[in-house]
């Protein structure tokens, strides 16, 4: 394949490594264009045999096609420093891009970015068109958010790991300096573009971040809405894309902050008369009707919302149109399946519930099931439990699993369906303190020494915290219990 990686990068020395294992014997070549590092971002890229350019910022389409420049491959796949490709999904893409490559009309190729928080899960998944063709017809615009000069990319399923969720304070900098670019790019493209919406979609996606923070965002936004519905409305066949169902999310959700709910309403209706089974839209309806007390309907489309998430996890390419799918709301998920709908389900759900599972084997369902199940059946949870984690392979059954058998003080059967979890996804916070506290209770220190070595330390129980400090010692690591034991007296 003969395909050449482009990265853009600045004092990325943290991210950069993990990124470079993940492409190293991928690629005929890796080209890094540096905008400035004061850190050892050139050193590393160096290091690993890449080709580094530095290039002086001028926006992140100038230096993606500046990047372009340098790459000798028939195709360019473009990465951020905080991506990671891992093997498999790499393998999936060895398989079938030699029909995408024998496909003469495809220039731009579109794939998935998970992109994981903190606690070491998937918070949202969205859409990226990072690969094309080595072509001088194809290159990217815009200061910010840039995109590709070409209307349409063919969707695969394959997915890319991003871990560039930052801290509060530098997403708010980063809003505000996305917004001044923003308005710059507006002026620079015709107002019935595809490109002009695309970066009054990413105005309102500004808006709502800082309207978390400062009202007057909120009104800002609010004052553009008339300027989109006169857009849609005259450019409905031109704009009809992801982008024109999306910005309903946002604009409801300015409306959301104002708490003007039945304004929320009306313009997540407008998203779902164009795509009815949107999740991020289904999940905002069971949000606003949960703030108007409305529990009947807040139940329904918290479940309509799992569904659809389901149904985007087991169809992640819509086949007819060739399109993927973006989803922000999974985040969500957890708080919805342990606090929301088992206050509002009852004993008489449990059938519908259990109905639903065996039909579409929804493992959302199954965990709601098991909720239920400890709620009004515990005599029969456990034998709930081993059937359902031997049909779904996922995460948070595994760790309702581990979780009920710590609880039980099974510290072998606890341990076991957390690794389980950390086979899934090695940095699950749930999964590595379950596996550490079980495996200290069974004396297998070194073994515990590990698991509590992938949680973040700032977020460790102080009970857990004792644990892990008299594991490290009991295994020899002295000077590093001591350095938590100092952490401990700020907790």
């Amino acid at each position: 394949m003969n395909i050449s990686a482009a990265v853009i990068v600045k004092n990325e020395e943290k991210n950069l490594p993990r990124l470079l294992d993940s492409l190293k014997d991928k690629f005929v070549e890796i080209i890094v264009v540096d905008t400035g590092s004061t850190d050892k971002t050139i050193e590393i890229a160096k290091s690993y045999g890449c080709e580094v350019y530095e290039h002086k910022w001028n926006g992140f389409a100038d230096a993606r096609n500046f990047a372009i420049s340098k790459c000798k491959g028939d195709w360019i796949w473009h990465f951020d420093a905080d991506f990671e490709l891992e093997e498999e999904e790499y393998e999936k893409f060895r398989k079938v891009f030699p029909l995408l490559n024998n496909g003469k009309n495809i220039k731009v190729i579109s794939t998935y970015i998970k992109n994981f928080g903190k606690d070491g899960n998937v918070k949202s998944i969205s859409t990226q068109a990072f690969l094309h063709r080595k072509s001088n017809d194809i290159f990217w615009t815009g200061n910010i958010h840039e995109v590709l000069n070409v209307k349409e990319s063919y969707a695969i399923d394959l997915f890319i790991n991003h871990y560039g969720y930052e801290d509060l304070k530098t997403q708010i900098e980063k809003a505000k300096r996305n917004l001044e670019l923003i308005y710059k790019d507006l002026s620079i493209y015709p107002k019935d573009s595809k490109e002009y919406f695309i970066k009054l979609f990413y105005l309102f996606q500004t808006y709502a971040i800082l309207g978390s923070f400062e009202k007057k965002y909120i009104e800002k936004g609010i004052n553009k809405i008339v300027e989109v519905e006169n857009l849609l409305d005259k450019n409905e066949n031109k704009l009809n894309n992801f982008f024109s169902i999306y910005i309903f999310v946002y604009i409801a959700d300015l409306f959301i902050k104002k708490e003007d709910f039945k304004k929320a309403l009306f313009y997540v209706d407008k998203g779902l008369n164009k795509k009815d089974d949107f999740p991020d839209l289904l999940y905002m309806k069971g949000y606003i009707y949960e703030n108007l007390k409305d529990y009947k309907n807040e139940k329904i489309f918290y479940l309509e919302f799992l569904k659809s998430v389901d149904y985007f996890e087991k169809n992640p390419i819509d086949e007819k149109n060739n399109t993927a799918m973006v989803i922000d709301k999974l985040v969500n998920i957890p708080t919805i399946l342990d606090d929301k709908l088992p206050k509002i389900l009852n004993e008489k759900d449990l059938d519908s519930i259990k109905k639903e599972w065996k039909k579409s084997k929804n493992r959302y369902f199954a965990y709601l099931l098991l909720k239920l199940y400890e709620k009004y059946l515990p005599q029969k949870l456990e034998s709930l439990i081993k059937k359902v984690v031997k049909i779904h392979e996922f995460y948070l059954l595994f760790n309702f699993a581990a979780r009920y058998y710590l609880e039980k003080e099974n510290f072998f059967e606890a341990l076991k369906y957390a690794k389980k979890s950390i086979n899934l996804n090695k940095k699950d916070q749930t999964a590595n303190e379950i596996a550490g506290i079980s495996s200290y209770n069974l004396k297998n220190y070194l073994e515990s020494v590990k698991y509590f070595k992938n949680l973040n330390i700032e977020n460790i129980k102080k009970t857990d915290l004792l644990l892990f400090i008299d594991a490290l010692k009991k295994v020899g690591f002295q000077k590093e219990a001591e350095k938590i034991e100092k952490k401990l007296k700020i907790f």
